[in-house]
Order: C-alpha cells, then sequence, then structure tokens
C-alpha cells in the first residue's frame, strides 16, 4: 500500500512539473519563445543601456544603396541593415560621459623637495591639499638618510609607504640611482591591508652614469583599490641585489574618473570636514528657513537626499531627527554664536501628559519633541499655534509630529482615540531626554463639587472642573448679591481644581460659590457657621 502511494504520488509529481514547463509564455505570448523586454521596456526591441547607464532608443534600419533610414523593423529589406544604438554611426552613445581615463600625479623629486629627513613631500603646496599624498620611506635592513635629504645605502629591501587612502591610485614611478645594484622587479609587490598584489612593470629609462651605475625609472601599475581598506595606508616593496642606490624622485598617478569625492568635495573623504553646518539654503547662516526643511525632511512631506542630508546632520550621528532641529534653533536664536553662549535654558527632565483629547507637557527648560502616534482612521489632530516649530504629518494609521520651543504646555488637541508609539525629546547641546507619559482622565463636567466642609468655619475647600482649557473666574458671593472675594481670574487648562476660601474676616450667614468660564456657570450655597 505505501508502494502504491508513493508511486502515485511521483506521478502527479512529474505531471505537473511537466505542464508547468509547458506553460511558459515569453513577453510576446508566444509558448516557450525567447522575445524579451529591452531596457526602454518593449518586448523585442532593440535599446540598449550604454556605459553612461543611458537607454538608448536611437535604432533604425539603414539602406546602404539609397543612404535611407526607416523604422521597417525587422530590416529584412535585400539592402537593409539594422544599426543598433551603441554602432559607431550614433553619436549619442556614451556621449553623457566620458570614460576615457583622466589621470592626475603628485611628483616628489630629490633635487627640489629634499627635506634632510625620511619623509616626503613636506608640503604640497603644488596642489591642491586634499590630494597630496605623504611617502614614507622605511629601510627594513639598515641604510641612512644622508644630510643632504635623499635616500642613500637602502639595504635589500626597499620598503615604501604610502600613507594615503586613496583608491584610485593605479601606478607609482621610482627613479633611483644604483651603484652596482641590480633591481628584480618581478618580486615586487604590492601590500594592502594585509593582501598581497602583484602589479606589472615597465622600465621607462635606464641611463648610466659616470660612476658605474645608472639612475633607472620604473613605473608600477595595478587596477583600482576600491575594493581594499586604506585607512593604514599601503606600501611597495621591492628587492636589490646591492646596496647602494639612492631614491630620486617618486610619481604617485591616480585615476580622476574613479575618484569618490565626499560632501566636502574632499576624495575619498567621510563628510566630516564639512557635516553638520545646519546650513540646508547655502546662505551661509542657520536660519527659520532651515529649519524648516530639516523638519519637513523629519516628517517625510520632503525628504532630503545627497549631501543635504549630511548638512542636516548637525549633531553628527548619522540620522537627522529632533536633535538637528533643536541644535539649529539654538544657533539660529543665539545669532550664530557657538552653543556655548545659547541663551536658552537647558531642560533636565520632562513628562508627557496624554488625555483623551490632546497631548500636553511639562519640563523645567526648553523642549524639542518628536513623537509617532497611531490612531485610528478618523482620527483628527490640532497643532499648537504657540510653537516656534509645530509641525505634522500623516500618513494612513500613523501621525509624525515635530514641536519645539512651545510657549504655553500644550502639544496639541485631538479628535479620537491615539497611542503614542516613539518619543524622542531633547534640550539644547545635544542632550536628549528620558521622558513619561501620565495619562489624565479629562473632566466630564463643567462645574463645581460640594464644598467640604458644608457648614465650615473658617475654611472651606471646593473642586472645580474645566471642560476645556479656557478663561474662568471663581467669586464668592453674599445674599445681597455682591462680590465679596475672588478665588480665581484667569486662564485655565481642561482639569479639576481644588480651591480653599478663608472666611475668618467675614460673619455667619449664608453665601454663594460661582464659577464661570465662557458659556458655562455654576454655583453653590455654603454655609459658615462661628
Amino acid at each position: 500500500m505505501k508502494s502504491y502511494l508513493l508511486k502515485s504520488t511521483m506521478s502527479i509529481f512529474c505531471i505537473l512539473t511537466f505542464g508547468f514547463a509547458n506553460s511558459y509564455t515569453d513577453c510576446a505570448g508566444t509558448p516557450g519563445g525567447d522575445a524579451v523586454e529591452d531596457c526602454a521596456g518593449v518586448c523585442g526591441g532593440y535599446a540598449m543601456e550604454d556605459d553612461c547607464g543611458v537607454c538608448s532608443s536611437n535604432y533604425y534600419c539603414y539602406d546602404y544603396v539609397t543612404h535611407q533610414t526607416n523604422t521597417d523593423f525587422p530590416c529584412d529589406g535585400p539592402t537593409e541593415m539594422l544599426v543598433l544604438p551603441n554602432s559607431s554611426y550614433n553619436q549619442d552613445w556614451n556621449a553623457s560621459c566620458d570614460l576615457t581615463p583622466q589621470y592626475s600625479s603628485f611628483t616628489w623629486d630629490y633635487f627640489t623637495n629634499n627635506s634632510g629627513g625620511p619623509n616626503y613631500p613636506t608640503n604640497c603646496e603644488d596642489i591642491n591639499t586634499e590630494n597630496c599624498e605623504s611617502v614614507e620611506l622605511i629601510t627594513l635592513n639598515g641604510g641612512m638618510i644622508t644630510s643632504s635629504g635623499n635616500l642613500y645605502g637602502i639595504s635589500n629591501p626597499l620598503l615604501i609607504n604610502i600613507n594615503s587612502g586613496y583608491s584610485t591610485i593605479e601606478s607609482i614611478d621610482l627613479t633611483l640611482s644604483t651603484l652596482g645594484t641590480v633591481l628584480n622587479y618581478s618580486a615586487t609587490s604590492l601590500e594592502v591591508s594585509n593582501e598581497v598584489i602583484l602589479p606589472s612593470y615597465e622600465i621607462l629609462s635606464n641611463e648610466p652614469d659616470d660612476w658605474g651605475g645608472a639612475s633607472v625609472t620604473v613605473k608600477f601599475s595595478w587596477t583600482d583599490l576600491s575594493e581594499y581598506d586604506l585607512q593604514n595606508g599601503w606600501s611597495i616593496q621591492f628587492e636589490a641585489s646591492g646596496a647602494h642606490m639612492s631614491l630620486d624622485q617618486v610619481i604617485l598617478e591616480w585615476n580622476a574618473n574613479n575618484a569618490v569625492v565626499d560632501c566636502c568635495e574632499i576624495i575619498n573623504g567621510d563628510n566630516s570636514s564639512c557635516a553638520g553646518s545646519g546650513d540646508l539654503d547655502g546662505d551661509g547662516t542657520v536660519t527659520i528657513n532651515d529649519i524648516i526643511i530639516t523638519i519637513a525632511h523629519i516628517l517625510a512631506t520632503s525628504p532630503l537626499s545627497g549631501c543635504d542630508i549630511n548638512t542636516a546632520d548637525v549633531d553628527n550621528n548619522g540620522s537627522v531627527n529632533i536633535m538637528d532641529v533643536i541644535a539649529q534653533v539654538d544657533i539660529a536664536l543665539s545669532g550664530g554664536l557657538s552653543r556655548a553662549n545659547s541663551s536658552l535654558q537647558k531642560a533636565n527632565s520632562v513628562t508627557l501628559i496624554q488625555t483623551a483629547e490632546g497631548l500636553s507637557y511639562e519640563a523645567d527648560g526648553f523642549v524639542g519633541f518628536e513623537i509617532i502616534l497611531s490612531h485610528g482612521v478618523n482620527f483628527e489632530i490640532n497643532m499648537t499655534k504657540s510653537g516656534f516649530i509645530a509641525s505634522s504629518n500623516t500618513v494612513g494609521t500613523t501621525t509624525k509630529i515635530v514641536v519645539v520651543n512651545n510657549e504655553t504646555s500644550e502639544l496639541f488637541t485631538s479628535v479620537g482615540n491615539f497611542e503614542i508609539v516613539d518619543v524622542i525629546a531633547g534640550t539644547i547641546g545635544g542632550n536628549a531626554l528620558q521622558t513619561d507619559v501620565l495619562y489624565q482622565e479629562i473632566p466630564k463636567t463643567f462645574g463645581l463639587s460640594k464644598a467640604y466642609p458644608n457648614p465650615f468655619n473658617p475654611k472651606t475647600s471646593i473642586d472645580f472642573t474645566m471642560l476645556n482649557s479656557e478663561n474662568a473666574s471663581i467669586e464668592i458671593y453674599n445674599m445681597l448679591g455682591q462680590k465679596i472675594s475672588t478665588l480665581h481670574e484667569g486662564y485655565l487648562s481642561a482639569d479639576t481644581y481644588s480651591f480653599t476660601w478663608n472666611a475668618q474676616d467675614f460673619s455667619s450667614g449664608m453665601y454663594i460659590v460661582k464659577a464661570q468660564s465662557e458659556g458655562n456657570i455654576s454655583t453653590q450655597k455654603i454655609m459658615l457657621m462661628k
């Protein structure tokens, strides 16, 4: 039974596999066909991507008798030929980029650059500083540096360290004066990141001198070093059968086409020399416009790209968030002064207060927030109007908000339930703050609670509930309708408050407590008994 089931299963499997293989169709709908889409998305088309990454559709039929062109593909006329985009007839092929190697070089020459020491060159006055290569000469088995500066009496082998991080260097020319010394060029090697590379070499010149020696210039070449870690430089080493030679010239050559220039225009740089200025609009100062650009990136309404991200990363931590905005605000409000001269008060603690109708906070100094909320599809949010910066962006059921330099405790009011998913809170000086979230129930009824004690002598307390954040007053009246005392007058947030009235200076009798806000009134009688 088991054997029968196994055979049946295998047969079904083979049938399904065979049927699947025969169901394949190409882009033209031909079963088992070989038509494919070209780079322009045309099935069976002839468009081709050139070496510059450009998809060229410049293909046509050419009649070599009439010298006319047409697009009656597949160009099967008796005197027609298909001219493809990469044909020499098409001048636009590779036109958007020049792939011809462009070489730059740096030359150290003993006769013009000697320094009387082992490190060459000593300056880079003739070229841009960022292209300057430092060449350090090291002898493993003796040798000396003469007082005139050239390297002489080198014992075998000669090791030259190139203290450089440029992966685009592709060759080095060495000119050495030798006296009874034979160089073994085939034994020359490059060592990069503990890996050995054997370069090719070419004798450029070999000129005998009057001392029985010769001045030899040899060029060692290799492919680019982009796949290697050049943080600690690299070295080239070659052997000699004698010990009498002096190094007269070193030429380093690199392919400028392969050079990677960072955002600070430094070859193979790491962006650190210009990172974090915050000046995104390039006007030389950090202003509200730069802050708005950064916030638009954080909210994903207008994302930055390339070197702009590097500029916006003011705290240089590899990401752009509220900490960078706070740093920009600090710079802008301090008039471009250093942060040590900041006019803002550093906060040490912050607490978020969440209610069913919004979010507020308490802090002891300047604070900025980047908060992510999760909510339903009908959620509504109204950002505070009192913030230096207060913006939000909602995508589906997620809202990200950014609020900086709030003049009141309110961050936003809302309609609908929400959950705080993530919070980044920070203050000046690049300091992130631990954030606690406190949830408060919103009062459901405006008015005064029952005073206690009542009757009283001489003090009584009463709770007052505000439904909305607005101006309110709480006053005491006698039975003649005269106001005799005010417990509160001014703005109150939506919450419940407790007030105490001390009636020590008033006579026994009935009094009225009256609470009033915009459109709401609540009263209560209280009895003073002395």
